[in-house]
């Protein structure tokens, strides 16, 4: 069967019960995102107490996914993941039960979402480790691409959904079905067939203690120059770009008038950049190249969030809020499989956990403070300086570190771009 663009990578048995099954949890997983973010910045009206509650999962993630690195190099990672799995249903079942009380305590509440956030440390290692083990190597980018259009789909249609539902349904209802989403992925991860484990010990050296594995895979991104460039850029772009996500809520209501379903309608123009942009990435690549590619949706996202942070209405900030999402998933699709591309088999899984680990923590700090810092100083001006603090690493990016960036394509077949070039000079 053939499959235009990303898509071909549907044509492996596994990635496409995995990607179909993740994006059924992905809408669950956005779904309770907007609700509980809605309802906290209702119940506290405070950009700090949205941004805590907002980033908690992700936040614990990013501290704890080293443990499940290594353990995801050590054993089956299809049965870590599967672990996670049935700990994080078990988890939002009771986030939702929280959700029943009058005024739910943001303290539980936060405890609560960064338990949820503990058992995907231990199951997300193992799921970006799956990946090369479900499609050949020369379509890794259209798998990045499409589980990133998965992650982005979830985000229109479960924060539209979270608005729609939220008629009928109360925050608690909304979360309960998220626990029914994680048990789709679930099904689907179980369904997989195949070999999931790391390389076998007798082919890769191996030391004695949990951290000194650790200390290994730290070891082998940083010589792997593809996997030290993408993290140093996932720093970056998690310290300043990525901030205004986690403020949605508080952003519309505190900024831009906090008409009814904003946030969600907010959010979900954000996800339709995102699928396009994802869409695209590949084709980008093809066409210009990686390095130019990388560097246009860099461009975008600090231009875009400079119109974001200005915008005086919803009107001013939909456009922004999409191109935000566009220029962002480009940025991550090609840096994600870019990590993918040059990280060794027999650490993959500590690589992509030390990943999600700096983007987690990165991104927890960064929403917090800018939260602090939006109370008191105003949500506009701290967008509008992380904007231009980006634009800088940009500049630094293609200009002092210019060795790092000629990594960005090592290895890429030239572009057409560069071929129609080449044609243009052979006489």
């Amino acid at each position: 069967m053939n499959l235009p663009g990303p898509l071909s990578a549907l044509r492996h048995r596994n990635f496409a019960i995995f990607w179909g099954a993740a994006a059924i949890s992905d809408i669950g997983t956005w779904m309770q995102l907007i609700a509980v973010g809605v309802l906290v910045a209702r119940v506290t009206g405070k950009a700090s107490a949205t941004g805590l509650v907002g980033i908690a999962g992700f936040a614990t993630t990013g501290l704890l996914a080293p443990i499940g690195g290594v353990l995801s190099d050590r054993f089956d990672r299809r049965k870590m993941m599967l672990g996670a799995l049935g700990a994080q249903t078990i988890l939002t079942a009771i986030v939702a039960l929280q959700l029943r009380a009058d005024r739910p305590s943001i303290g539980v509440l936060t405890l609560l979402i960064s338990l949820q956030g503990a058992a995907g440390a231990i199951g997300n290692p193992a799921a970006q480790a799956l990946i090369p083990a479900m499609v050949p190597r020369d379509e890794l980018l259209k798998a990045m691409s499409l589980l990133t259009i998965c992650w982005n789909s979830g985000r229109i249609f479960g924060s539209l959904l979270a608005a729609t539902l939220a008629t009928w349904l109360s925050p608690s209802s909304v979360v309960t079905l998220n626990a029914v989403s994680f048990m789709v992925l679930f099904a689907g991860v179980a369904s997989a067939r195949g070999e999931f484990r790391a390389t076998p010990v007798s082919e890769v050296p191996r030391t004695t203690s949990f951290l000194q594995e650790l200390r290994l895979g730290a070891h082998e991104l940083w010589k792997a120059k593809g996997c030290r460039f993408a993290l140093v850029s996932f720093f970056c772009i998690q310290i300043t770009i990525a901030t205004w996500v986690g403020l949605i809520p508080i952003y519309a209501q505190e900024v831009l008038g906090n008409s009814p379903g904003l946030a969600s309608r907010l959010t979900a123009l954000q996800g339709a950049g995102s699928i396009c942009g994802a869409a695209i990435a590949s084709g980008l690549v093809v066409r210009f190249g990686r390095p130019r590619s990388l560097l246009a949706g860099s461009i975008l996202c600090a231009l875009a969030l400079v119109g974001y942070s200005q915008a005086a209405s919803p009107l001013m900030a939909y456009p922004f809020a999409f191109l935000l999402g566009g220029g962002a998933l480009v940025f991550f699709v090609l840096l994600g499989a870019l990590m993918q591309r040059d990280a060794p088999e027999f650490a993959r899984a500590r690589i992509m956990s030390i990943q999600q680990s700096v983007i987690g923590v990165t991104y927890g700090i960064s929403v917090v403070g800018s939260g602090i810092l939006g109370d008191r100083l105003g949500l506009q001006p701290v967008l509008l300086f992380s904007a231009v603090t980006f634009g800088v690493f940009i500049a630094i990016a293609v200009g002092p570190l210019r060795s790092w960036w000629s990594v960005v394509g090592a290895g890429d077949p030239p572009s057409l771009r560069y071929q129609r070039i080449l044609a243009s000079k052979i006489p």
